[in-house]
């Protein structure tokens, strides 16, 4: 890359693999099925936020709120807090 002159922002190596149509196709749904997890993770997360604070506002103790949810109080704690 020096030898052609390239400045340090035109420099980069982009690795492509061919394993095949098959192969690369379970690839691209295995990377798809994890990003879709984690896309599932994060709305649960956020649901999960949503309800523990309506059932505080109904007046729900931390600990109710601990065994309707199937929780720790612990994490009740931390949810309410981070719906803040």
């Amino acid at each position: 890359m020096e030898a052609a002159g390239m400045s340090d922002a035109e420099r980069g190596v982009q690795f492509s693999v061919d394993l095949g149509a098959e192969l690369n196709a379970d690839v691209k749904k295995a990377i798809q099925a994890t990003v879709d997890a984690q896309k599932a993770q994060m709305a649960a997360a956020a649901q999960l936020r949503r309800t523990a604070e309506k059932l505080r506002r109904e007046g729900l103790s931390g600990r109710d709120i601990s065994h309707v949810l199937g929780v720790s109080p612990q994490r009740v704690s931390q949810l309410l807090q981070a719906a803040k």
